[in-house]
């Protein structure tokens, strides 16, 4: 079994293997994955993540073993429901709540960027015929929507029986739902949200956004469910809720340790564990939560040591998201002498505790998206990336700014604006595609890094000189 070294690397055992084989030499057949890709897939995660952690390593089994669960979805007789990241009020989750394992309801193109992309490198092929099919280069289209296209198109993975569409936060990704939707009719459910408010509004959140997010879960619930021939209840609210609810635990505890000094763990690391709860599918769903109650003793431990990726004392800055195919830009920013302890999709994992004082569960779940900020507006981004200066103790922003992201793409500078003069903390924007190695690479990056982290070190130096005087 040329796969068995790299499983048990990702936190398979040997029954599992043995349990899982013939699905995983038919998945990894139609994947074109042999010999020579297992040893190098091997080779990148022993370079690329922190395997000392059995969390971490846990985690990337969960992706791959979701990554096998989608390719043979159709051919084990499961009903097939894709949603488009980012998604709505826990829609997917819930789906597949309902479905008991009968219903497969995941987001294939994240699993693929991470499971195909980061962990074999095998997913520019995939891109490049969602290039030819819908997406052409050179128009700052989305790469996860080329891989949702191409993935489709190639017959890696299954045409679904329902999509759950929405251009609530990104309008390319309804476009491309509805674009699969013409070419090979699936059905689909369509949620729209209300994204205008005044600038100054956030935290506060106005009823009427609300309740009509509300309504749009509510609906495309009960619509969904109605195609897929199930009867939601909220007994089904109910156990996403429980199963939601002990994850996002776990991240509040990841996030707590990191505000450790030196933190325990690389937010890239942290991420593959972070991104669980958006991508697996329910039959993984006990294993992603296996991960992060491993992952959070190993963290805690670490702390009691003060052991970290980088030496105490060194500049800390926040980041929205650390890309994720190419671990060479995470270590290009740990060799320049910055730690990343917090970034807004980890950091938003918080709200998830807020007490929301509405009544429904659609309306608890309406404000606890809104609240997160994401799905609100920019200034809602800014008001949480200057919490998290306060609260990680951050030295700097380090800012990845999607280049092919149309609703990310000028934040950036707004933000950057705003928090250089309203706190006095250095801000770089860095332009990156968090999901196309083949647009800008980690070594592009490299001298604004390091500059930017000499910077953060000189103004940490004087500092302490200010502070000893």
């Amino acid at each position: 079994m040329p796969y068995a070294d790299l499983l048990q690397l990702c936190g398979w055992g040997e029954d599992q293997i043995a349990q899982e084989k013939p699905r995983l030499e038919e998945a990894f057949k139609i994947l074109g994955l042999g010999p020579e890709e297992m040893k190098s897939a091997e080779a990148r995660v022993r370079e690329g993540y922190d395997i000392e952690l059995k969390g971490v390593r846990k985690a990337l089994g969960v992706w791959i073993g979701g990554l096998v669960d989608v390719v043979l979805s159709k051919k084990e007789g499961k009903r097939i429901v894709y949603y488009s990241f980012p998604p709505l009020g826990g829609l997917g989750g819930r789906i597949s709540a309902i479905g008991k394992g009968e219903i497969l309801c995941v987001c294939p193109e994240f699993i693929l960027d991470i499971a195909l992309g980061a962990i074999f490198d095998r997913i520019d092929p995939i891109m490049e015929t969602g290039e030819e099919k819908a997406l052409p280069p050179g128009a700052a289209l989305c790469a996860m929507n080329k891989i949702r296209v191409g993935a489709i198109t190639r017959g890696i993975i299954p045409v679904p029986d329902l999509l759950l569409a929405s251009s609530f936060y990104c309008d390319q990704g309804g476009q491309t739902d509805e674009w699969l939707r013409e070419v090979y009719g699936i059905p689909w459910v369509v949620m729209d949200n209300v994204m205008d408010s005044a600038w100054d509004e956030f935290p506060n959140l106005s009823l009427e956004r609300v309740s009509y997010m509300a309504a749009e879960i509510e609906n495309g619930w009960i619509e969904a469910a109605e195609i897929l021939g199930q009867k939601p209840d909220k007994e089904h609210w109910g156990e996403y809720a429980t199963l939601y609810s002990r994850f996002v635990e776990g991240i509040a505890k990841t996030n707590s340790t990191m505000k450790a000094d030196p933190p325990p763990i690389s937010q890239s690391n942290l991420q593959v564990v972070r991104f669980l709860r958006n991508a697996t599918s329910y039959d993984r769903f006990a294993d992603a939560l296996k991960a992060i109650e491993i992952l959070v003793p190993e963290l805690e431990e670490r702390v009691r040591r003060g052991a970290g990726p980088l030496p105490k004392g060194t500049p800390r800055v926040g980041s929205f998201l650390i890309p994720q195919r190419d671990q060479s830009v995470a270590h290009l920013i740990e060799k320049a002498g910055i730690a990343v302890p917090v970034t807004f999709l980890s950091y938003d994992a918080y709200t998830a505790m807020l007490d929301t004082g509405y009544g429904t569960i659609a309306e608890k779940s309406a404000q606890t998206e809104l609240s997160r900020g994401l799905y609100h507006s920019t200034s809602a981004i800014l008001y949480w990336t200057k919490r998290a200066v306060e609260d990680f103790g951050l030295d700097g922003i380090l800012w990845t700014q999607p280049i092919h992201c149309r609703p990310m793409a000028s934040s950036g500078f707004i933000l950057k604006k705003a928090i250089e003069k309203e706190m006095n903390v250095p801000v770089l924007v860095l332009e990156v595609d968090w999901y196309d190695n083949r647009v800008i690479s980690g070594e592009t990056m490299r001298t604004k890094i390091e500059t930017f982290g000499h910077l953060l070190a000189a103004r940490k130096a004087k500092g302490r000189i200010k502070a000893s005087s």
